[in-house]
């Protein structure tokens, strides 16, 4: 199975997904388990996520991309075709607006569970994004016009989400992710739960 996350910039997604890579079930996309993460200015922890095709940002910014020469890496596609559970973050509009376009489509699709992570504070994950992006004051300025009163289940793209998740809930309640994780098929250990409190410092 691959679980794939779909969050909104400044939503915790990234983090999220580092975590679950630390599931006994779930191999990494490209291999590696480590906290992804880098420190930025505002004394915040910021995550990234894993590589799973030649560029880094598949599905999340496609500035200047040209799909034609995209291509997924070959030990994602080995871990899809011997059915390995993983996880990949990404943003739904840019999944939305591109995936049909994409020729290896078929490998995306195959085995994949569809999360979407949300938040009912937007002004908190506005003020994530800023804090941990390099963001104009104009940006800053569109983001706060467009993102207030918006609401992440109602607006984001009709994906076909399997699973919903709270964010703001995750990082005071191990019991609410846990039974989310074990109905949809991921063991995670509480010990990695607890480092990642530590590692993203949300508490």
């Amino acid at each position: 199975m691959q679980y794939w996350i779909f969050f909104w910039g400044g939503v915790g997604g990234d983090g999220l997904s580092n975590l679950l890579e630390h599931a006994d079930n779930i191999e990494s996309c490209d291999g590696v388990k480590r906290w992804r993460t880098r420190p930025v200015p505002c004394g915040k922890m910021a995550f990234h996520g894993p590589r799973f095709a030649n560029v880094p940002s598949l599905f999340r910014n496609h500035h200047g991309f040209d799909l034609s020469k995209i291509h997924l890496l070959d030990y994602y596609k080995n871990l899809i075709e011997q059915g390995k559970n993983t996880v990949i973050p990404a943003h739904p509009w840019q999944y939305d607006e591109f995936l049909e376009k994409f020729f290896q489509r078929d490998i995306i699709e195959k085995d994949q569970y569809k999360i979407l992570l949300y938040t009912n504070d937007i002004e908190r994950m506005v003020t994530d994004f800023i804090d941990k992006n390099p963001t104009s004051e104009k940006q800053k300025e569109i983001l706060w016009k467009t993102m207030l009163g918006k609401d992440i289940i109602r607006d984001s793209p009709a994906l076909g989400y399997q699973t919903y998740i709270d964010m703001d809930r995750v990082w005071k309640d191990w019991d609410y992710l846990n039974e989310i994780l074990v109905n949809i098929g991921i063991n995670l250990d509480k010990k990695y739960y607890e480092e990642y409190l530590d590692v993203s410092k949300k508490r």
